[in-house]
């Protein structure tokens, strides 16, 4: 994993990972805000990891977190089993 380099002057967008959260309703996406919320209070986390840091600021409004039913049933016959 990568960590945010030393110089602040040097985080770049390219640092962070691309993701998006596809939840089926809206109450999903609430319980994972909540939790993601308790992850961000925990002091036992190496927040110093980009992709860490990410997801445990998933709690705040502006969200990876996407409300989507048919997206998420589209998702769900792509896994395998």
């Amino acid at each position: 994993m990568k960590r945010y380099p030393a110089d602040d002057s040097k985080i770049l967008d390219n640092l962070f990972t691309k993701y998006i959260i596809i939840c089926p309703t809206e109450q999903d996406k609430v319980d994972l805000m909540e939790a993601f919320k308790l992850i961000h209070d925990s002091r036992d986390i190496d927040n110093d990891f980009v992709t860490v840091n990410q997801l445990m600021h998933e709690y705040q409004p502006t969200t990876d977190i996407v409300v989507s039913k048919d997206a998420y049933e589209v998702l769900l016959t792509m896994k395998k089993p």
